[in-house]
Formats: structure tokens, C-alpha cells, sequence
């Protein structure tokens, strides 16, 4: 709220065709405002909160647009009869606003926002036919005539090369970091333990847990409502549950339910859960993989430099697909099963080999 009411002065502070006067008076507030901020983030230590009532309260001539469309979009907003979702409400909203005597830039933005997504043609890449592009297809009956057991393997190959794409591409995806972190943060700081002890300690000490009992422990924490505990049972279930050390070392941290405290035990145990998930997804060699894809997987770890992840991809399975069906026939068999991208990726060269060749003519 006391952001929302800094950014609706600040549009009049900062816009060339406010009054001067006005202009000057809401820049003095929006100041006013920032120091406000401030103190009311310090009053979750401190516990002194500023008065913002006269900010708060205080109605102005006119609502800000940009906020307006905002609280539509997040579905805030009070619904109005025949308005079905948040996204029906902005497109009212956008269309019902006289935009030609809104001269705020940060007002204008939705609408500017709206017009370019109105006025922006769709990209869509025409699609030749089959009897187009390759010279089998001049055949009307040529996929009648493909053999099932052919187009079965070259889909079951098409199907694995897709989802070895997918492993590399999790596996190359950044780590984000925890979830809970801030929240973790923020209740050593209100509570005036953040120099005793740090995020990072408490996060190093749960990550050592094994993943079975970090998931056992999260359904005992749900189970037994651990935020209801009341304070002689809170160190025997953690007792029962984790391992001495972490109890001495962080029980008594743990146990205190001052200023929301019952949740950082389940912070970290979630965040922990997280980080094992994405270890488990992010591995590239599991159990039970087949033949096809540890040959694609050993050819992306040995690319070279100027590789890019799906040309070494391509190329294992390239190499399997060679081994086990004639590159024409396999041609023939993903144009019939409409994955026109698995033959420009893996057989480009016999695409080449099988296009239709147009007629020179003098």
C-alpha cells in the first residue's frame, strides 16, 4: 500500500503537464513516502511503526491508471457483472479508457503495451506439402506403403532424441537459489540473531541430511502440526527426528516460534527437499537408459567447442539411427510422422539426398 502510494504521486511529480504547484507537492510527499518505507521495513525489528494514515487515507482527484490495470491483471479488483476473469476485466478496461487524455507516461503504459501486442502480426512460417519438398511423395500412396515396423522404430528414436534434448537442457539450467531463504533471513534479523548465526550455516547442516529424512521429516512436521507444538515437546520432536548435533548446535534456535519462527525449520527442509529434486532431475545418466541415449549422451559430453548441445545430440543419434535403418527410409517415416524438426536436426544429408529437384527450364 505505501508503495503503491508513492508510485501514484510520483506520476504526477514526474509529469511535464502537472501544475507546478501539484508537481511540487507530490514530490515532497513521494520523498516523505520513500523515508516511510523505510522505517515501516525497520518496525519488523524495531517494533515502532510510522503513521501512515494521512498518506494512506487520503483519496485523490483521480485514480491512477497504471495501478487500476495492475489490480485488474491480479484479479484485486472488485468484479463486475459480466466480467468473467482478470483478463476479460484489463481488456474492458483498456478498451472503455479515453487513452488520448492520458498524458503520464507510467499511465500510458498498458495501453502502449496493448497496442503493440494488437498491432504486431503473428509470425507464422507457411508449410509446403510433403509432395513439395521430397521426391518420394510424388507417390500418393506412399505412406500407405511404408512398413509399420519401420515407422515404429523411427518413432520410438524420435521420441528418445526429444527427451535427451529435455535432460541436457534441465541439466544446463541454472540453480536457482532457496525459495524460503529471505523469509529465513528475515526472522533472524527480527529476532536479533542474525549475528549468531547465519542462513548459510543452518542451510550447510540441513543439506548433510539424507534425502529419505528430509521427505520424513517434512510429513512428521505436517502430521504432528509442529507450529501448534507447545515448548517442552518442540526439543523432543526434533530429538526424535534429527541427528544430536544439529540439535545442540541449532535446537534451541529452532524451538523459539518468536515473530513467525515455527517456519524456519520448515524453510529449510523444503528448500533442501527442492535442491535434492533438481539434483535427482538434472543427472544425465540414470538407470535403465537405453542404448540410444547413452550414445547421444556420451556424444554431447564429448562435443567439441563449437558444437551446440543439440548438434552433438544429433549426431549420436545419427549414428545409432545408421545402424539400425537406411537413412532414406527413415527420411520417409518421420515426413509421414509429420517431425519435419528430427530431419532437420539428425538427417539433413539424406534429406538432401531424397528432396525434390525442380525442372530447369530454357
Amino acid at each position: 500500500q505505501i508503495s503503491n502510494a508513492a508510485l501514484a504521486r510520483s506520476v504526477i511529480a514526474y509529469n511535464e503537464n502537472s501544475q507546478a504547484e501539484e508537481r511540487q507537492q507530490a514530490r515532497e510527499e513521494v520523498e516523505t513516502l520513500a523515508i516511510l518505507t523505510g522505517l515501516e521495513i525497520d518496525s519488523a525489528k524495531s517494533g515502532v511503526k510510522p503513521d501512515l494514515s494521512p498518506y494512506l487515507g487520503k483519496s485523490r482527484k483521480g485514480k491512477n491508471l497504471f495501478l487500476t490495470y495492475k489490480y485488474l491483471v491480479e484479479g484485486k479488483a472488485e468484479k463486475r457483472k459480466g466480467a468473467w476473469s482478470p483478463a476479460k476485466q484489463a481488456r474492458d478496461f483498456l478498451r472503455s479508457t479515453d487513452w488520448e487524455q492520458v498524458d503520464a507516461n507510467l499511465e500510458r503504459l498498458p495501453y502502449l503495451a496493448w497496442q503493440l501486442e494488437e498491432h504486431t502480426p503473428k509470425l507464422r512460417e507457411p508449410s509446403q506439402p510433403d509432395e513439395a519438398l521430397f521426391s518420394f511423395a510424388q507417390d500418393p500412396q506412399w505412406k500407405e506403403k511404408l512398413p509399420q515396423a519401420s515407422l515404429k522404430l523411427v518413432e520410438g528414436i524420435i521420441l528418445e532424441y526429444q527427451r535427451c534434448l529435455g535432460r541436457i537442457r534441465v541439466s544446463m539450467a541454472p540453480v536457482r537459489e532457496q525459495l524460503h531463504r529471505t523469509d529465513v533471513e528475515r526472522i533472524l534479523y527480527a529476532r536479533g540473531q542474525e549475528e549468531l548465526v547465519t542462513a548459510e550455516e543452518l542451510y550447510a547442516s540441513f543439506s548433510a541430511l539424507e534425502p529419505e529424512q528430509v521427505t520424513a521429516l517434512l510429513e512428521q512436521i505436517r502430521e504432528q502440526e509442529w507450529h501448534f507444538l507447545p515448548p517442552r515437546e518442540r526439543e523432543n520432536f526434533l530429538r526424535e527426528h534429527l541427528s544430536g548435533d544439529i540439535v545442540d548446535a541449532y535446537g534451541e534456535l529452532l524451538c523459539d516460534f518468536r515473530a513467525g519462527g515455527y517456519r524456519i525449520l520448515g524453510d529449510l527442509l523444503l528448500d533442501v527437499e527442492r535442491e535434492n529434486r533438481l539434483e535427482t532431475s538434472r543427472q544425465l545418466h540414470r538407470a535403465g537408459d537405453s542404448e540410444q541415449m547413452e550414445e547421444m549422451l556420451e556424444s554431447y559430453e564429448n562435443k567439441t567447442a563449437q558444437e551446440s548441445y543439440r548438434e552433438a545430440a544429433a549426431r549420436g543419434c545419427r549414428h545409432y539411427l545408421e545402424r539400425h535403418i537406411q537413412p532414406k527410409l527413415a527420411v520417409q517415416c518421420a515426413a509421414a510422422l509429420g517431425k519435419r524438426g528430427f530431419l532437420w536436426d539428425v538427417l539433413l544429408d539424406a534429406v538432401l539426398a531424397t528432396a525434390r529437384k525442380e525442372e530447369r527450364r530454357d
